[in-house]
C-alpha cells in the first residue's frame, strides 16, 4: 500500500523517540471558493495534521528447520509497524500464493503475521531458503529468511535385537 497525498518527515535528531522514525502528514482536498478548483491542505486528524508512521520491522523471524520427507513443517513470522504491515512468503524470490497444492499460507492482516506449512516436505524441491517479507509502504520492505533440510526417511532398515 502506498501513500497519496500524504508527505513523510523523518526525523534523524532531536527526542530519542523522534530519531530514526518518521511522521506523515496526511492531506485532505479542499475546495477553492473561488474557483471550481481543489486545493490540497494538510488536514487536523491529529497533533498539527502530523500521525506517526514507522517502517516494517521483523519482530519474530522464522528459525531453520529440519524435517523428514513426507512430512510436515511450519514456519512462522511476525512484523510491527505502522500502518500494520502486509507480510508474505517468499521461494526462490516468487511470491508463495494460497494455490500451491503443498503449500498453505495463513496471513494475519490485523496481527502482522504470516505462517507457511508446508505438507508433505520433500527433498530437492523445499531444500531451499524461505524468505518473509514485511512492507507497509513506509520505508523499505523488511526481510528475514530460514533454511529447510530435508532429509530422507529410513527405508529397509530392520532393528537387529539380541
Amino acid at each position: 500500500m502506498r501513500y497519496t497525498n500524504r508527505r513523510i518527515l523523518y526525523f534523524t535528531s532531536g527526542h530519542p523517540s523522534a530519531a530514526g522514525r518518521a511522521w506523515e502528514q496526511e492531506s485532505s482536498p479542499v475546495k477553492d471558493q473561488r474557483s471550481d478548483h481543489s486545493a490540497t491542505q494538510p488536514a487536523d486528524k491529529s497533533v498539527d495534521g502530523l500521525s506517526y508512521v514507522d517502517a516494517p520491522k521483523i519482530t519474530v523471524a522464522p528459525s531453520d528447520k529440519k524435517v523428514k520427507e513426507n512430512q510436515p513443517v511450519t514456519l512462522y513470522c511476525r512484523a510491527s509497524g505502522h500502518p500494520t504491515p502486509d507480510v508474505f512468503w517468499r521461494r526462490a524470490g516468487r511470491r508463495i500464493t494460497g494455490n500451491h497444492e503443498r503449500y498453505t499460507v495463513v496471513t494475519v492482516q490485523q496481527g502482522g503475521a504470516a505462517v507457511l506449512r508446508i505438507e508433505p516436505a520433500k527433498p530437492r524441491r523445499d531444500e531451499m531458503e524461505f524468505e518473509c517479507v514485511a512492507e507497509n509502504g513506509v520505508g523499505d520492505p523488511a526481510t528475514a529468511s530460514a533454511n529447510i533440510e530435508v532429509y530422507p526417511e529410513e527405508r529397509g532398515k530392520r532393528r537387529i535385537i539380541f
